[in-house]
């Protein structure tokens, strides 16, 4: 891919801008219309059209790739609903589609057709988008090499410099072009930013209202240790799925109501990384707590997805044989309230409630057998 950019692309793209350049130098208006097809011989002009159009198709499909890809990690940092996502690929993990994202694409498309009507009146906007772009990536590189690659501070500061001056005298060209179309992009911008950010501040809140009703595990494990617990002990494992391992609402919830617990309990939190992979050698940690309860640690990078066959090979590796059509899950049903506080505005409670209610469940995105599922539902407030 280096060597296709350095001695293909990169010269092919110095030439043909240069050449562009030179036409609307020497012919003035008459190549300012669309200098790149005015550049071509008028024989290939109907050639260059299909070439282009096959250029567009496959730059669109790379697009949409990224644009699944994103979205993937920007859902297992936790800015986004959880949505389906489907694995095209045995052999690429990131091979992936996501159908809501596919059709969400489609209908903008269909939209800026309609709005924009003409590939120029589209140009301010993907003149915006561009730098914008540009702008993000200088910022982003610029933390790269400091935080990162530990480059001293004068390098690295040279360099944002040097870089942001371009970007912005680009920039600044490009703010003449807001009204006329370029106003798309920054619109479209702070909407996704209204989004990912209600939906981080919706889930700390409820976290936080969880936090409120826990008890420590440890006086759990004590009562049961003791000989006089109420609570009773039946054959087989129950896994119950936690947010963190300090969120035991679920258990809590289930033992106010049944007063029983199985022979072998399991508490499993999915932990996703700040990094595109894990190791399958440290995907999965499991910590005996005492009286039978376990803890389970999972581990996965933000380019993965979870799998709980492969976390149940694992735990059957290390001695606890568990097969995902006998074991009992227990998941927590959020039915969200809204109550007068400071933490978000009342409009974007509302946002975090239809995202919340319009995500894609625990069941469906751990593929987890329903039949093997208990779902116990509360209500919260935020």
């Amino acid at each position: 891919i280096k060597a296709a950019f350095y001695f293909l692309v990169l010269p092919s793209l110095i030439i043909n801008y240069f050449g562009q350049g030179a036409a609307i130098i020497l012919h003035g208006e008459k190549a300012t219309i669309n200098p790149f097809y005015f550049i071509c011989p008028q024989w290939f002009i109907y050639p260059l059209i299909i070439l282009a159009t096959f250029a567009a198709i496959i730059a669109s499909q790379a697009l949409i790739s990224g644009a699944f890809s994103i979205f993937q990690q920007a859902m297992q940092l936790g800015y986004t609903p959880k949505l389906r996502i489907i694995h095209t690929s045995e052999d690429m993990l990131g091979q992936i589609y996501v159908p809501f994202i596919n059709y969400f694409l489609m209908i903008c498309c269909i939209m800026l057709v309609v709005i924009f009507e003409s590939s120029g009146n589209l140009a301010a906007a993907y003149g915006m988008s561009v730098m914008g772009t540009m702008l993000c990536t200088t910022i982003l590189f610029y933390i790269v090499t400091k935080n990162i690659w530990k480059w001293k501070h004068s390098a690295s500061f040279s360099l944002l410099v040097f870089f942001l001056t371009l970007d912005l005298s680009f920039l600044g060209a490009n703010l003449s072009k807001v009204y006329s179309g370029g106003w798309f992009p920054l619109v479209a911008a702070l909407i996704f930013y209204i989004i990912m950010q209600t939906w981080k501040d919706g889930t700390q809140a409820v976290y936080e209202y969880i936090n409120k009703e826990n008890i420590p595990l440890d006086n759990i494990i004590n009562d049961l240790k003791s000989g006089h617990s109420q609570i009773s002990r039946v054959s087989g494992n129950a896994i119950f799925m936690l947010g963190r391992r300090t969120n035991l609402n679920v258990l809590l919830h289930h033992l106010k109501h049944n007063k029983v617990l199985h022979k072998k309990v399991f508490l499993m939190t999915v932990k996703f990384e700040r990094v595109p992979f894990i190791d399958v050698k440290n995907r999965v940690s499991i910590e005996s707590l005492g009286a039978e309860i376990y803890g389970i640690d999972v581990k996965y990078g933000y380019m993965e997805n979870p799998d709980i066959n492969e976390i149940f090979q694992i735990c059957t590796e290390n001695g606890h044989k568990l097969n995902a059509n006998q074991v009992s899950f227990y998941l927590g049903r959020i039915n969200l309230g809204i109550e007068k506080n400071h933490r978000m505005s009342f409009w974007r409670k509302k946002l975090y409630i239809f995202l919340h209610r319009n995500s894609e469940s625990a069941v469906e995105y751990f593929r987890l057998n329903p039949g093997t599922v208990i779902e116990l539902g509360r209500k919260i407030t935020i």
